[in-house]
């Protein structure tokens, strides 16, 4: 029993609060680059609800975002081939700090751009690439997690590291910022407070519960403990997220 709860900790607890880490870090180089250049050089467009801002400094932390997220994916698979599954803890933080920056390049910076098309009858119009964080992203989600489960084991750690925070970032964003308006459509009387609240709380404790589960339970490996961690960062960000959101409103 303690060497469980030991190793639970170890491959974890402490993977999660590392990623926790990363994030935070990911956030702050985000809005330092968008306050760089707050000039926007496209139209602005409703989204799924909110309106674009295409800014100079948005676009730049687009581009680098997946160049970073690139580099640091392919340098945790190399140091994964390497030593092997002796030392996770670095090449897990570089993996999901690629994922984070995965999705602030496509969940929450590629919709604010869009492009000239030319249309059936020849005319122009502009049209904005699709806002995945929002109820419309739902299809995609499922398809994308999906292929995850099927390429679990297959591909190097790293990439499943990867894939798994740009999943869990794209999904916490989805129950909390797309699913009320689903809500609404299904005939629901509750408020967007209410709702918030009661999104990040079921989906807070239901992750909470799962991740534990794998993180102790003595029938997971060292890999997938690693991995279980994902489902903790969904919780927080669940939980946090829908107070915010919740109280704000």
């Amino acid at each position: 029993m303690r060497l469980r709860l030991k190793e639970g900790f170890k491959y974890g607890i402490l993977p999660f609060l590392g990623m926790l880490v990363s994030m935070c870090f990911c956030i702050v180089c985000f809005r330092l680059c968008r306050k760089c250049n707050c000039i926007e050089f496209q139209q602005v467009v409703d989204i799924a609800g909110e309106e674009t801002n295409a800014t100079y400094g948005r676009f730049i932390f687009l581009c680098l975002s997946f160049c970073f997220c690139t580099i640091l994916t392919v340098i945790a698979a190399k140091m994964l081939k390497k030593n092997g599954e002796e030392k996770l803890m670095l090449p897990w933080i570089l993996s999901t700090a690629a994922g984070v920056l995965l999705w602030q390049c496509i969940g929450e910076s590629v919709w604010h751009y869009g492009l000239d098309v030319i249309g059936e009858d020849g005319e122009s119009c502009f049209v904005n690439f699709s806002r995945i964080e929002s109820i419309q992203g739902l299809p995609l989600l499922i398809v994308v997690i999906v292929l995850y489960f099927i390429m679990y084991g297959k591909v190097s750690f790293a990439y499943q590291a990867c894939l798994g925070a740009f999943i869990g970032n794209w999904y916490g964003h989805i129950c909390m910022l797309g699913s009320y308006p689903f809500a609404m459509a299904m005939g629901t009387d509750m408020d967007s407070e209410s709702w918030y609240r009661l999104s990040g709380a079921v989906n807070g404790v239901a992750f909470l519960f799962i991740g534990l589960y794998l993180m102790f339970s003595k029938k997971t490996d060292k890999k997938t403990k690693y991995l279980a961690s994902i489902c903790l960062f969904i919780s927080y960000g669940a939980i946090v997220y829908g107070a915010i959101r919740g109280g704000a409103e």
